[in-house]
């Protein structure tokens, strides 16, 4: 079954726009099945026709917010779909892929479906129709305003040939991703942010550019203002034990936001003292005295977490006030050695954390040691195996190496938000068993 974009469809009597198709396969199963995304010519809500060539099944689904399977669904598919082809006003390139979920009513008539994309999940709901109750109902006068700038591959033998460069490209793109240079991600949106000054720039052996910013903003703030500028990039992100420094990952950076010390830290004692893993002082044996009661945490407003526009412009109200936020938040810092002191964002590659054991510009012991532990805990064992032409700088590595996962923290509940936000404002508004985002 093949329909062309533009063209309106009948689905049990309602009229529809073909806006555009999907091709997909199942990269373990090798089955496909066809997409096409519709727009109610009635109301203009959008819904998403499957055809599954493989069991001549035929869907009608739409996208619902995050939920559950309904009581009494069971699973009944599940995979890694790739996109083979594309048409119309769909937001999928070839080779992207995703984990997708089915399930299905006891009468197999009723349908939920999930799609994990690298930028959010997906929910939908439909319903099994029969091919009796489509029809094609020819070239719309509506088709003008359907975009077909993204074209696709056609079915049969085209179809095969598309989604085997698909793969082919994805594989290849997946393995020079993790030998391209270090891309400043991070650092192009931090400097065109007032808000952040850079103060240290410097290159390791792995030709990777590591920099570092200082911040008027509290910790608090900055992780977030963070957060919502990489717009859902963030995989990984975590505060220390302590409450004064926070870690973030996305595919290809690591980085670190904490209090500036100075350039010795917290001083001689704490250097002799410097062996990963230990958080004792030599002057009390007790656990790093710097643990922060919950009940200090600031309250972040949205204009705090928006921060200076990136084009540079800002006004004086909104700038004072930003300042009186940040001044209000640090000025309730747990940490009374470092309450003057400035906040630091050091930027660098995932492979330069891999490969250097060197605290981080004017870093605190316990900032050093939260820097190694979150990475060892939760980026190694995967960069490990991108980075096998390096020496990695955890070989006698002799600290934590897990991070408690029981409870979610304040940033991740946020880096969550931003990422549905995300995928919601990217993806063409739709469902099904697979709707392209």
């Amino acid at each position: 079954m093949n329909f062309s974009v533009g063209h309106d469809l009948s689905v049990q009597g309602v009229k529809y726009l073909v806006l555009g198709s999907i091709l997909y396969r199942d990269r373990q199963q090798g089955d496909e099945w066809e997409e096409y995304r519709l727009r109610n010519s009635n109301d203009g809500s959008e819904s998403w026709l499957s055809f599954d060539t493989g069991n001549d099944e035929y869907e009608m689904s739409f996208m619902v917010g995050k939920s559950s399977p309904p009581e009494g669904f069971s699973r009944v598919d599940s995979g890694t779909q790739v996109v083979c082809g594309r048409a119309g006003n769909v937001d999928v390139d070839n080779g992207e892929t995703a984990q997708y979920e089915t399930w299905e009513d006891a009468a197999g008539v009723h349908t939920f479906s999930v799609e994990r994309w690298s930028d959010g999940a997906e929910y939908s709901r439909g319903m099994y129709v029969e091919r009796s109750d489509i029809q094609d109902l020819g070239p719309s006068a509506d088709a003008k305003s359907v975009k077909t700038s993204s074209c696709s591959s056609g079915g049969g033998v085209g179809a095969l040939v598309a989604c085997a460069i698909a793969l082919a490209g994805f594989v290849l793109l997946m393995m020079s991703s993790f030998k391209s240079d270090y891309e400043t991600n991070v650092c192009s949106l931090l400097d065109r942010d007032s808000a952040y000054t850079l103060v240290k720039e410097a290159s390791d052996s792995s030709q990777s550019d590591v920099k570092t910013y200082t911040t008027s903003y509290s910790v608090d703030i900055a992780s977030n203002n963070i957060i919502k500028k990489l717009e859902g990039y963030v995989r990984n992100v975590r505060e220390s034990d302590d409450k004064q420094t926070v870690a973030l990952l996305t595919d290809n950076e690591y980085i670190l936001v904490y209090k500036d010390a100075g350039e010795d830290g917290l001083g001689v004692d704490e250097e002799r003292n410097e062996v990963e893993g230990n958080t004792k002082t030599p002057a009390t044996g007790s656990e790093d005295a710097t643990s922060a009661d919950d009940s200090t945490n600031s309250v972040i407003t949205w204009d705090m977490i928006e921060g200076r526009a990136d084009d540079g412009a800002e006004s004086q109200d909104s700038t004072t006030s930003a300042e009186s936020a940040t001044e209000a938040a640090t000025a309730e810092s747990a940490d009374s050695e470092n309450n003057d002191g400035q906040t630091l964002v050091q930027v660098s590659s995932r492979k330069h954390a891999y490969t250097t054991d060197k605290r981080p510009y004017h870093a605190r012991h316990s900032s050093y040691l939260w820097y190694r532990r979150f990475y060892r805990a939760i980026a190694y064992a995967g960069d490990k195996e991108n980075f096998k032409d390096a020496e990695s700088s955890y070989s006698h590595y002799t600290g934590e190496t897990v991070i408690d996962s029981s409870t979610t923290s304040p940033y991740e509940s946020y880096a969550n938000s931003v990422r549905q936000q995300s995928a919601a404002a990217k993806r063409s508004s739709g469902g099904g068993t697979s709707h392209g985002k």
